[in-house]
């Protein structure tokens, strides 16, 4: 059932970790430095920017809400150098329309009862809040 509370919420906590994802972009003191790898970590901070924002425009904006994004998963994991103003152009436009629109329309059209099929895959509300 749809429920503007929960997507009200949702679109809170995407908002919240959404804006410090922006300023841990911020915090880095050169751009290499969002495309170096430490230690034992395998993905480099933009890398890693790049897919969260590759993940939410597949799975919120054109499997659920039918964008015409096409996602192009290996580009998220070998684009290197990206400057830091498009990564935070990329993140900021997860904060709003139509993004917080795909929230909705997972609401309005998946209930506990309801279910989708998109990738092989039987959807209800309760995958998809996992989802995202």
């Amino acid at each position: 059932m749809y429920s503007k509370a929960m997507t009200s919420n949702l679109t809170k906590l995407f908002g919240r970790d959404l804006e410090k994802l922006s300023a841990e972009l911020e915090a880095y003191a050169t751009e290499t430095a969002l495309w170096t790898l430490v230690g034992d970590i395998k993905n480099s901070p933009g890398t890693l920017t790049l897919h969260i924002v590759g993940s939410l425009n597949h799975f919120i904006g054109a499997t659920l809400s039918h964008s015409d994004y096409v996602r192009d998963r290996d580009a998220e994991f070998s684009r290197q150098d990206v400057p830091r103003e498009e990564l935070l152009e990329m993140v900021e436009d997860k904060l709003s329309p139509p993004f917080d629109g795909g929230l909705k329309w997972v609401y309005r059209n998946f209930s506990s009862e309801s279910k989708r099929e998109t990738s092989g895959l039987r959807l209800t509300v309760d995958v998809c809040s996992a989802l995202i």
